[in-house]
């Protein structure tokens, strides 16, 4: 069989599937496969699933329970072409090979539609979490008594209802009522344990920090761009592969626009700045910078399209 977990971001779409490891392992009677680490602890020791990688699908396996989380990933419906025979032979032959495959995406419209069409069920996960007012009393009392490390702020899952539609028109109504099946399953702390949420997340430690808007705009400002410092002298001619290197802030129509003409004319880039100003600020000409500001004829070939200075 083969089935898609999906729901939007942080409904807890990964834990259910690990709550199904996590009982598959304590029996003990099938090999599980899953790209993301689940290991539970048991009074004889830890279990723990096998690691799951595309290019197992070229393996000879029987028997087995796979578990492909962010499936997206591996088998995206905008990369059909990349679809291996191998792979789909693999899912093909899923029952004669008594495995049974879960993927995990946040929209099954994501998966490729050869895996879609031999879907047996399409399984909706949503989140019920505590009710604030008692979760908040709860985690101060259990950071305070227990020295636990819960956010008072956000409250933990209290269980997860999960919707079993047969069919893709089915399942892209939501509609509780078109569920051929629903169950619903309490919140488990084993079972949390069992995997790292942050499993996904990004190796780089050094997260961006980006620029704040009061810096660009102060930037702004105070240095416009067509006066960047690399540009030695206004009467410089422009040479059209330096044009991004120089102008990093333009958008990618003007930049365009500048790399044309500065190939067909070689103007100066005092020139090709008038004309660009003429055509950006011709109903306010109080925007444009005084040293470029040149009342007179046209400035440019009219075939650039950019307008003239009056």
């Amino acid at each position: 069989m083969i089935n898609i977990i999906w729901a939007p971001p942080r409904q807890g779409k990964t834990y259910y599937c690990t709550n199904e490891v996590v009982g598959l392992l304590k029996e003990g009677k099938r090999r599980i496969f899953t790209n993301w680490p689940v290991i539970v602890q048991t009074p004889k020791g830890p279990l723990s699933s096998r690691v799951w990688i595309p290019a197992l699908a070229h393996e000879n396996i029987l028997e087995s329970d796979i578990y492909i989380d962010e499936a997206y990933m591996d088998y995206n419906s905008r990369e059909y072409k990349k679809f291996e025979k191998d792979t789909h032979t693999f899912f093909a032959t899923n029952g004669h090979n008594d495995n049974e495959i879960t993927l995990i995406a946040q929209n099954p419209a994501r998966i490729d539609v050869v895996i879609r069409e031999m879907c047996n069920g399409f399984f909706l996960v949503k989140k019920i979490t505590w009710p604030f007012v008692i979760w908040t009393i709860y985690a101060r009392l259990a950071n305070l008594i227990r020295k636990e490390k819960y956010n008072p702020a956000r409250p933990n899952p209290l269980m997860f209802i999960v919707y079993n539609f047969l069919t893709e028109k089915d399942m892209a109504s939501r509609n509780p009522e078109a569920a051929y099946s629903t169950q619903r399953l309490w919140f488990n702390h084993d079972t949390a344990r069992a995997y790292d949420t942050h499993y996904w997340k990004t190796d780089d430690d050094k997260p961006y920090e980006g620029k704040t808007w009061q810096e660009k705009l102060e930037l702004n400002l105070n240095q416009p761009p067509v006066l960047a410092a690399a540009i030695t002298t206004l009467e410089t001619p422009i040479i059209a592969h330096d044009v991004r290197d120089i102008l990093p802030d333009f958008t990618e129509s003007q930049v365009r626009n500048i790399e044309e003409i500065a190939a067909v004319f070689k103007p100066t880039w005092k020139e090709c700045l008038q004309a660009w100003f003429a055509d950006k600020f011709l109903e306010d000409k109080e925007d444009m910078p005084e040293d470029l500001w040149i009342p007179g004829p046209p400035v440019a070939p009219s075939v650039t399209g950019w307008g003239t200075i009056p």
